[in-house]
């Protein structure tokens, strides 16, 4: 399988806080309208530690017969628990899904060798192209690339890296130190441009959730673009992923809907709404 593009961190819509399965097809059909490359459900913008894991695999066996094949399926298996990881990267493969992207243990801190035995035990267990997910804003731990590289010279199925950090110093060293032909995505909207012409196979942008625009800088290489995107995450770092997840009823769904927020998350305040209508205004320019 050849991964590369655009791959979605999808949204988990949600009503009343019980998963939307309908806004969830409606999201699959319009990332399919606009090209994009692959799937990542159970990401970080779809809120995955806040559901139990029956409900994730609610969320990656309803994707997987939606998507029936048109799309990669790259599932996201992370559970914080080894047992559960390896057991839900074990259900991914078997509702046909051909990668798994696999963030560091979170909360607790550890080292580089903690993080080796890690992903170790994970390759060895779980049957899938397995992408190592650096997202040390959000799990408290950098998995730096010499450890990646490691992994790679010794699990043939760690294929590549979904790196968030947002620290283009270290994403460099992903080009000078893994072994050649792994997958390098770039995980930051406004750090895709500059990651594409390093060479990156594309990036796992949580935009295209709502817009084509992001898509349109993997296919086009427009800086016009990359700086329309640039001020597009000025605004949208300044909020939770719920704010993505409103766009996406904005955007997609064309309503302005409420009760879409995960608990314990709340929906956006007016004045908040207000400043996300500039992303708005900035995509349709």
């Amino acid at each position: 399988m050849e991964y590369k593009g655009i791959i979605t961190p999808m949204i988990t819509p949600v009503k009343k806080n019980e998963i939307d399965f309908e806004s969830i097809g409606i999201l699959v059909d319009f990332l399919l309208r606009n090209g994009i490359e692959g799937v990542f459900p159970g990401s970080s913008t779809g809120a995955f530690t806040l559901f139990s894991m029956k409900r994730h695999w609610e969320i990656l066996e309803f994707v997987s017969k939606n998507v029936n094949g048109k799309l990669a399926l790259v599932a996201g298996i992370g559970r914080n628990n080894l047992e559960d990881t390896i057991e839900t990267g074990k259900k991914a493969k078997d509702l046909g899904y051909t990668g798994a992207v696999v963030i560091t243990p979170f909360y607790l801190k550890f080292n580089q060798d903690d993080l080796y035995r890690y992903y170790s035990m994970v390759a060895e267990k779980v049957d899938l192209d397995i992408f190592v997910y650096n997202n040390p804003d959000l799990s408290g731990n950098f998995i730096e690339p010499s450890t990646i590289a490691r992994l790679m010279e010794n699990f043939s199925n760690i294929v590549g890296v979904k790196d968030s950090s947002g620290d283009m110093r270290k994403f460099n060293l992903y080009f000078t130190e893994l072994p050649r032909g792994r997958y390098i995505f770039q995980g930051r909207d406004d750090l895709l441009y500059p990651s594409l012409l390093l060479g990156a196979s594309g990036g796992v942008c949580g935009t295209s959730n709502f817009s084509p625009l992001i898509h349109e800088i993997y296919k086009e290489r427009s800086i016009e673009k990359h700086f329309k995107i640039v001020n597009v995450m000025k605004i949208l770092r300044k909020y939770n992923t719920m704010s993505y997840t409103y766009l996406f009823w904005r955007l997609v769904r064309n309503k302005d809907y409420n009760d879409y927020a995960i608990f314990p998350y709340s929906e956006l305040k007016k004045e908040e709404k207000n400043d996300i209508e500039n992303v708005i205004k900035l995509l349709t320019i």
